[in-house]
């Protein structure tokens, strides 16, 4: 791990140098500005816009998942083998939902790999700034006789996260101004995360509330990740 964090390291300082002689080459050789346009809309939800005759891309992803189970519930029961006369139905009532999002800013210097007009490569390198937050509930709810108990889960987790992303990318021309666009990716994070859980119990006897109990836990750490993307496509639109 702490060598690859060595290596996005480096690689980060080699985006610095990059843009650096990107700002001296302007100076000097004066490019006129060929800006663009580029929307991902298979396997990610994305959109970019490239500066300097498309050598800098700033961009914006968003993921997002939401979950609601409705409530289901259920039926058991209980047979003493030795007594048979003990018997006990129980009834339950499950319910769950869940929220997850990444928010993903970055700042990419994209310089070419071939010189062909009909299919082009290209590798970009430099920093990120990654968002995360998660939610999920569960709750529980048994009925056994006069007895009632109810439970719930509550699992919160808010990270956030600044490293390098190195994306190798695939560009097929349809005309002067649009091309079809494939990207895959390599993200390397340091991240800083705080996780919330909250524990509910209570027993219900006869409608008077037996025992109860509460849990509640909070923690910080900090770690590295590395994640591959998957595939991703979209469109490019110079002008």
């Amino acid at each position: 791990m702490k060598l690859l964090g060595m290596l996005l390291l480096s690689l980060s300082s080699l985006y610095t140098v990059l843009i650096a002689q990107q700002t001296d080459s302007l100076k000097t050789d004066p490019i006129p500005s060929t800006n663009a346009f580029q929307v991902n809309v298979i396997n990610e939800t994305a959109v970019y816009y490239y500066f300097n005759s498309s050598s800098l891309r700033l961009g914006f992803s968003l993921s997002w998942n939401y979950s609601n189970t409705n409530p289901s519930t259920g039926k058991s029961l209980y047979t003493d083998a030795v007594n048979t006369a003990n018997t006990m139905s129980q009834s339950s009532t499950l319910s769950n939902n869940s929220n997850y999002y990444t928010a993903l800013i970055s700042a990419l210097y994209m310089f070419p790999l071939n010189t062909s007009d009909q299919l082009q490569f290209k590798l970009g390198i430099g920093p990120t700034l990654t968002l995360n937050h998660s939610r999920s509930n569960y709750g529980n709810t048994y009925f056994n006789d006069s007895t009632r108990s109810e439970s719930s889960d509550t699992y919160t987790n808010n990270s956030y996260g600044i490293g390098v992303l190195i994306c190798c990318q695939v560009l097929v021309p349809l005309n002067s101004s649009l091309q079809l666009t494939a990207e895959y990716n390599l993200l390397g994070n340091y991240l800083w995360q705080n996780n919330e859980s909250n524990y509910n119990y209570s027993s219900i006897l006869n409608n008077k509330l037996s025992s109860s109990y509460i849990s509640q836990q909070n923690n910080d750490s900090q770690a590295w990740q590395f994640s591959l993307n998957r595939i991703t496509f979209g469109i490019k639109y110079t002008f």
